[in-house]
Parts: C-alpha cells; sequence; structure tokens
C-alpha cells in the first residue's frame, strides 16, 4: 500500500472513531474511493494535518504539473476574488469591497448588507483543478466568517452545497470530501456535501454556470508532454508550445456567468509568450482583465525553483478598469502586499501594439517607452541581421545515449562513458585541423568578451568531404549510430558527421556583437575575432556595430527590455524576436562620431565615466528630460545591484 492511501485510510479511520460513524458506513454513504476496513495505525495521521499535498507522489506532480497552493495564499486569493465578483455585480464599491474583504471593515450601510449577504448566499464557486480543496476550503472559511461577523444564522450543509470542485486524481478529492464530513459532523448529522467529480476539466461539457471559477492550475508546457497535447489539439484554444494552464483559462471563461469573476494563479510568462498570442487576442476581444498582480520574483512556492508567477481576475464584462500590482521584493514574507494597486488602467491601455500585456512597476513608465517608439524610427532588424549560434545535435555523451540510443556493442567496443566528447571537446588534440575555438555565454561581458578557458568544436559541414581514413571520421565512428537518429539526417538533410545546425561560417568570422540569450543585464560585446559559439548565443551582423554595442549596452535599452521585451523571470530574454523589435534611431539623422569614439575610448580603457557618457548620448538621442532619466536610473540600479557584473 502506497503512502498516500495509507493516509487516507488512516484519516478516515481517524474520523469514524472522532465521530462515532462506522467506517463501512461512511465509505457506503459518502461513495469515498477507499477499501474495505484494513488494519492500519491511525496514529500517523492527524485529520486536521494540512500537508497531505506535500506527501503526494512526487511522479504525480511532475506528471500533473501540480504545484499545491499554501492555505495561507489561498485565503488571500480568495479574499480578492470575493473583492472582484461584488465589485463586478456592483454589489459593493470597489473601495467598500475591499475595505471589507481585505480589512474587515464594514463602510457600507444596512441595505448593501443585506445585498452582500444575498449575493453570498446565490454564490456557486468552482475549482476546475482543486487537488484536496485548499481553494474551496478557504471559500467556505470565508463565507462562514461573515455569517459569524454579522450573527447570522446559517446551515454549513448550505455554505458546502455552493462548492464544486473537478480534479483528474482522486486520492486528494477523498481526502477533500473527508474534511467536509469532519466539518459538518461537529455541529450536525445532517451533511450536504460539494458537487465533487473526478476527471477532466478540460473536455467537461457542462451547462452549469458558476459566479466564482477560481485555482491554481497544473503548469506543464507541451515540450516534453506532446502525447499529452495530442488529446486537446482539436479544442478551439489550442495554440503551438502552449502551457495546459491556458486551456484552464477558456474552460473557466466558458463556466462563468456574464457577470462572474475568474480568478487564477499560474507563472507570469504567457503576458508576453509567443505561445500565448491566440489567448490574449481572446481575452482582449472577450473579456476585462480585473486585477493583475505580478509576483516577479516574490516566492510562492518554495519547491517551485525559477517559477514566477502571476495573480489575475479575469471577467466576460466588457470595458471595466484593470488593478495592476507588481511586487519586485523577493525576501517579504508579507501576503498583504497581494492587495495594494499601484495603478488602474482601462482595458486599451493594457495591451502593446503586438498584443503582449504590459505590467509596468510604475505607470509613468509608459511615458518614457512612447517616446523611446516615437524616436525609434527602425527596429534592429533594420540594421543587422541576428542568428543564432550552433546547434551540434551531440555536443557530449549523455545519460539518455548510453540508455537508449548507443548499443551495448558500441559502448564495449569503444569504452564509451558518460561525458565523453562527440563534438564539444575541452582540448583539440590531434583534431585541431578540424577544431574552432568555442565559447559560452558566460564568455560575454558589456562590450568585450573574455576567450580565456574555452573549448573546441569540431567545426564539420556538409561541404567537408571525409573519407574513412579521415581522423573526424575515425573519432565520430564511435558515435555514428546517435547522429544518424537526428532529424536532419534521417531526413537526408545533414550528412551523418556535420553538425546538426552549423551556421553560415562568416557570422562567427567576421565583425559581429554578441549577446546571451538570457542574462539578467543587457550584454553584448563587440567581437571582432573568430567566436564561435552555442544556440544560447545571438549573433549580430551588419553596421554601424559601434555605435550599436553602445546604444544596446545603454540604460535606456536596458529600460526597453526589460518593460517591452520578453523576460523568464529576473532574466532579459535576448533571442532573435525580442532583439530585432528595438526601437533604433534613424542614423541618417544622428551624428555618430562622437558615440563612436566613447565606443572605442571604452574599447581601450574600460573607464565607467566613458559609460555614463554614452548613457547621455543615447538619453538625449530619444529625447528623455530629467524626471525620465531618474526613473531610468532607479530600475538599473536595482537591478544591476543584484547581478553578478
Amino acid at each position: 500500500m502506497n503512502q498516500e492511501k495509507a493516509y487516507l485510510i488512516a484519516a478516515a479511520k481517524a474520523l469514524s472513531d472522532k465521530h462515532g460513524v462506522d467506517y463501512a458506513i461512511l465509505r457506503r454513504r459518502f461513495d469515498l474511493d477507499l477499501p474495505d476496513e484494513v488494519e492500519i495505525d491511525k496514529k500517523m495521521i492527524q485529520l486536521e494535518d494540512k500537508n497531505f499535498d506535500q506527501i503526494l507522489e512526487i511522479n504525480k506532480r511532475v506528471l500533473t504539473g501540480s504545484y499545491y497552493t499554501p492555505i495561507d495564499l489561498a485565503q488571500h486569493m480568495v479574499k480578492m476574488a470575493f473583492a472582484d465578483y461584488m465589485t463586478v455585480t456592483n454589489t459593493l464599491t470597489a473601495k467598500e469591497s475591499e475595505s471589507f474583504f481585505f480589512s474587515g471593515q464594514v463602510t457600507f450601510d444596512q441595505t448593501k448588507q443585506e445585498a452582500l449577504i444575498l449575493k453570498i448566499s446565490k454564490m456557486k464557486i468552482l475549482d476546475p483543478s482543486c487537488g484536496s480543496g485548499i481553494f474551496l476550503k478557504a471559500v467556505y472559511e470565508l463565507i462562514h466568517g461573515i455569517y459569524i461577523k454579522f450573527k447570522l444564522k446559517f446551515s454549513k450543509g448550505n455554505i458546502f452545497s455552493q462548492l464544486h470542485g473537478i480534479d483528474i486524481q482522486k486520492n486528494p478529492l477523498t481526502l477533500f470530501k473527508l474534511w467536509c464530513i469532519d466539518e459538518q459532523l461537529k455541529a450536525s448529522k445532517d451533511i450536504k456535501m460539494p458537487t465533487i467529480f473526478c476527471g477532466d476539466s478540460i473536455t467537461l461539457q457542462s451547462q452549469e454556470k458558476f459566479d466564482l471559477v477560481i485555482t491554481n492550475p497544473p503548469y506543464l508546457g507541451e515540450k516534453g508532454n506532446k502525447s499529452l497535447f495530442d488529446h486537446y489539439k482539436h479544442l478551439e484554444g489550442y495554440e503551438g508550445r502552449m502551457d495546459l494552464f491556458y486551456f484552464f483559462i477558456y474552460k473557466g471563461l466558458d463556466l462563468l456567468n456574464q457577470d462572474g469573476v475568474l480568478h487564477y494563479i499560474t507563472t507570469n510568462y504567457w503576458v508576453t509568450a509567443d505561445s500565448a498570442l491566440k489567448l490574449r487576442r481572446y481575452l482582449k476581444k472577450s473579456t476585462s482583465i480585473l486585477r493583475m498582480v505580478n509576483l516577479d520574483n516574490y516566492k510562492l512556492f518554495k519547491d517551485a525553483k525559477g517559477m514566477h508567477n502571476l495573480i489575475f481576475s479575469i471577467s466576460p464584462k466588457k470595458n471595466l478598469d484593470c488593478k495592476i500590482n507588481v511586487i519586485s521584493d523577493e525576501k517579504s514574507q508579507d501576503l498583504s502586499l497581494l492587495y495594494k494597486t499601484k495603478y488602474s488602467c482601462d482595458q486599451s491601455l493594457l495591451y502593446a501594439e503586438n498584443d503582449n500585456l504590459l505590467l509596468y512597476e510604475n505607470p509613468h513608465y509608459k511615458t518614457i517607452l512612447d517616446k523611446i517608439m516615437d524616436k525609434g524610427k527602425f527596429n534592429l532588424s533594420h540594421y543587422v541581421n541576428i542568428n543564432q549560434g550552433i546547434v551540434s545535435g551531440a555536443d557530449k555523451v549523455s545519460p539518455s545515449m548510453l540508455e537508449k540510443k548507443l548499443s551495448q556493442l558500441n559502448i564495449s567496443d569503444y569504452n564509451i562513458k558518460l561525458g565523453d566528447p562527440v563534438f564539444v571537446h575541452k582540448e583539440p588534440g590531434p583534431l585541431k585541423p578540424w577544431m574552432k575555438a568555442f565559447y559560452k555565454n558566460s564568455h560575454i561581458k558589456p562590450y568585450k568578451v573574455d576567450i580565456s578557458n574555452h573549448q573546441w568544436i569540431l567545426y564539420l559541414t556538409d561541404e567537408e568531404e571525409l573519407s574513412s581514413h579521415d581522423l573526424p571520421f575515425q573519432y565520430l565512428k564511435a558515435f555514428k549510430e546517435v547522429l544518424e537518429a537526428r532529424r536532419e539526417t534521417k531526413v537526408g538533410r545533414r550528412k551523418w558527421y556535420a553538425l546538426q545546425w552549423y551556421r553560415n561560417q562568416n557570422i562567427f568570422e567576421s565583425k559581429k556583437i554578441v549577446t546571451p540569450q538570457r542574462s539578467r543585464m543587457n550584454v553584448f560585446a563587440y567581437v571582432e575575432e573568430p567566436f564561435y559559439a552555442s544556440a544560447d548565443v545571438y549573433f549580430l551582423t551588419g553596421q554601424p556595430l559601434k555605435a550599436l554595442v553602445g546604444i544596446l549596452n545603454s540604460k535606456l535599452i536596458f529600460f526597453w527590455l526589460y518593460t517591452r521585451g520578453k523576460r523568464k523571470g529576473k532574466d532579459l530574454e535576448l533571442y532573435a524576436k525580442p532583439l530585432s523589435q528595438i526601437p533604433m534611431l534613424d542614423f541618417k539623422s544622428c551624428n555618430l562620431i562622437d558615440l563612436e569614439a566613447l565606443v572605442n575610448q571604452y574599447l581601450l580603457k574600460e573607464d565607467p565615466k566613458i559609460l555614463e557618457m554614452i548613457d547621455w548620448w543615447v538619453y538625449d538621442a530619444y529625447g528623455l528630460i530629467d524626471d525620465e532619466i531618474k526613473l531610468i536610473e532607479a530600475l538599473y540600479e536595482k537591478r544591476r545591484r543584484k547581478d553578478d557584473y
């Protein structure tokens, strides 16, 4: 018996003893997914234990993309959801709703109090990914508390009958049922259960509508989960490389009443992700986003490293204002920060011209960005070609090669070990005539590259005619079965010994600007020497490179990339599309001589004063005034202090 099932049985037996209800009767009456009575030490578990989610089998979490919500976060989110719902339905004003639900202050009259209670009593609430019911518990506790606050008579069972939950896993639902039974048996034998369904919310067919849909949906990308997404590709909301939770947004909105509210916590990547463009356009056309709380670096899930979250409310009602809050404090654990509204804006100002969602930390940022776009007559792609680095298809021997791709005969004959070099080597050795110095993105610094401690890449293209006597052929023969299995080789696009994507060699040999695919700050280096690197480096070739490297390393461009580019958590994403969209000046109307002279001086002597002069040249060229410059400098310094450079 696994730990999960043992936990459930022990909890059910503890419940039966606590309330004097026979275990078998308990199972049958409430349709609990539990076996016949078995001997188990019920002392192993306390019914009130709130950490059941934390002992769920790890493989289930990985397979379902579930990260379970802490109870205090759920309670805060439920308060926000109720405040937004009462505002949308005009039951209370926004100020009255937030005072009541966030601070417990009654700032409205008896008539509104009665309207509030009536509205609450008629609400139908759904969690379409409810797990062990953490949000539904918080909803119950909130409604229960409101009735007590106003000294009203009420039935616990009636509150539970307002709750609806769906989950694809049975065991968490069983635990939630046990909690509901226990809560009601404390006061009455007359028990009403929530409507609970085990199944797939995404494909659920239902005509029922709800006033509030609230959840923490599973986060699971299509990459690496293709077979799962094959079940959903027929759905209207599907778009390539999407995340599973996008479907939960569509489904939640479909199940809402016209004045209902959807309140979710997800990752924040979708607000600018290319794979969520269809979703954002649907939201723009069909809904109002009521609230967006961008958690940025604020950590909510300790066991979800690298995850950056967003809490948001959406309504099918159109033309409502959106409250925006960006929390960038990494260390604070004060969840009351979630309630703050930094500023409000109407829906038309919430979307950029490319339909990305705009979540500025400061509303004054928009004025600066408008100026940058006004002065940026061209995008960066007007001046340079932007190319990705090399994809070898097999840098070194990986665990999957040893387990799945290499025959045991080859492994034995060639004494192949984990980590052995295939295309990427620490030393050139006898293969040096075919080798190129190979750099990591960490070698890239502002303005310059660090050429020490590089590796070597066996740079072989389709133009290379190798015979069985050539050293590269002899060396790679040990890995031939892996190299022949690469997609491009299988379809006849590449010779088996060639790099998978070796790119045009002139990109690496000519003058260029290089930048890492992801970086905390804007980092662009000017390089005249040969510089070969992997696909996590982007190469900019064209003119005028000296002027461009000065502008691209400036604080102004950091500001643009941070606020209007793409970010993955703390990092700027500096790949082809966001790079190509950086607004650039019309250089024909600019005097670049002074800027290029400053860049040349800095390349010879790395003096911080020269960088300040470059920044001021850029500020002036884009027409910024002192107050705007101060905002940019403040944001830059805030980020730079936490950087490694």
